[in-house]
């Protein structure tokens, strides 16, 4: 595994960092991450994720990411566990001793410092006592005021509303009681062992508990220990984020929204450069532009869809980042007839539909080829590019070669959106001439 040629254990001043990524744009977050930290970074990936070496002092700069969803800082790389494959008992013994010999005191350290985390890592057991007390006391209290001030509403979307402000309101409760450390672990486990991931994770976290006294909170952590299991060998992450950094930009969502890291990642392939003019044709709620005009601010952003909801949530996305300056416009209008010049646009970056939420597949033969076209006919000839992904790889696949020779295919990525196998094609327009 690639980690194990780039682990640095926070000795030297240098720190390792996992980040998760969508399944397929791996190579597209290093490439980021060689822009931001130099081309000399020590980096490797694995299936969904990417790891990358830095001075502890850079730390911050990590944040400026765009392409990644989390961030661990990897603490501990053991090599060989040396499970049996067959004693269960035995196999979780070793995940036990694993919790109580790993040198914590220095990873814990910097990810106090990373994060800024001002409570309390090493509590007495009186302190934990007392913290748990006051905790379950003052949920409790919580719980009686919701009964006896919850009105009952048949609405819907009152009812999750309610649930969403009970959940900051228990939020709050908990961060007011205890400044004790909360934590919950989680295992990923590739390959076959004796245990199933579940299991590894209560009692790796359950002899983290007896050694540190800390507070046992699956939703309210303050830290989220990930111990990754790759047939014997493994490594522990202490998480960086608390909520994954896709969730940016959109306030009001549709069908097939993408997420805010699946757009720079498309839009990245799609090279941008200072005064392109960028355009998503079937633009949804907005969120490729809106991506692209926050992350490279130098371009002109332009979308549009055919319908008209989907035109109005692109205006309120826009709308609700009025504090920030961003240049698009957004228009009505048909993918297959664009009220565009020939030869005027630079980029285009979209989400095809795939067939399912969205249309239906045996559409796309016809739809596909359409907008292939005239996405020809409005881009620069030569060095006009496209980004363009889709579910229905089938269907793009036959229908390219019937586009009158206007693009060329230069890299074609599987990708894993949800648990949907995606295809993004990234393609180049000839030097060919449109003819109608």
């Amino acid at each position: 595994m690639e980690l194990e040629r780039v682990y640095q254990d926070g000795s030297n001043n240098m720190i390792t960092i996992e980040a998760t990524v969508d399944t397929g744009f791996e190579n597209v977050a290093l490439d980021e991450c060689k822009e931001i930290f130099g081309s000399g970074l020590l980096s490797g990936k694995s299936r969904g994720r990417i790891f990358f070496t830095i001075e502890q002092d850079k730390y911050q700069k990590v944040h400026e990411l765009r392409s990644i969803d989390n961030l661990y800082l990897v603490s501990t790389l053991i090599p060989n566990l040396n499970f049996t494959t067959s004693d269960k008992d035995l196999d979780l013994e070793v995940i036990k001793r694993l919790a109580e010999t790993i040198e914590w005191k220095t990873p814990l350290a910097i990810w106090k410092e990373c994060i800024k985390f001002h409570g309390n890592l090493y509590p007495t057991k009186e302190e934990h006592d007392e913290s748990l007390k006051n905790k379950l006391e003052q949920l409790e209290r919580l719980n009686h005021q919701r009964l006896t001030d919850r009105i009952a509403v048949p609405d819907v979307l009152n009812s999750i509303s309610q649930r969403l402000t009970d959940r900051i309101a228990e939020t709050e409760v908990l961060n007011s009681t205890s400044n004790v450390l909360r934590f919950r672990v989680t295992c990923n486990r590739t390959g076959k062992h004796s245990f199933g991931s579940m299991e590894a994770a209560r009692d790796f976290g359950g002899k983290l508990h007896d050694v540190f006294n800390w507070v046992v909170d699956l939703t309210s952590y303050n830290i989220d220990i990930v111990l990754n299991i790759i047939d014997s060998m493994a490594y522990v992450g202490l998480g960086l984020t608390r909520q994954s950094k896709h969730r940016r930009n959109i306030t009001h969502f549709g069908p097939t929204t993408l997420r805010a890291t699946v757009c720079y990642n498309l839009l990245r392939l799609g090279s941008p450069k200072v005064g392109d003019v960028v355009i998503d044709p079937l633009c949804g709620g907005g969120s490729i532009p809106i991506e692209g005009a926050l992350a490279y601010p130098s371009t002109y952003q332009i979308c549009g869809d055919s319908h008209e909801k989907a035109v109005n949530r692109s205006r309120n996305n826009i709308e609700s980042l009025k504090d920030k300056t961003i240049s698009m416009d957004v228009l009505q209008w048909n993918a297959t007839n664009l009220p565009l010049l020939t030869a005027s646009v630079d980029v285009f970056v979209t989400d095809l539909p795939f067939g399912k939420r969205s249309g239906h597949k045996k559409d796309n033969r016809v739809l596909y080829k359409e907008v292939l076209v005239e996405l020809g006919r409005v881009v620069r000839p030569s060095t006009g590019r496209a980004v363009l992904l889709t579910h229905d790889r089938r269907t793009f696949v036959n229908v390219l070669p019937k586009t009158c020779g206007l693009w060329k295919q230069t890299k074609v990525l599987g990708v894993n959106l949800g648990g949907l196998q995606a295809g993004v094609f990234q393609l180049l327009r000839t030097s060919k001439a449109y003819i109608k």
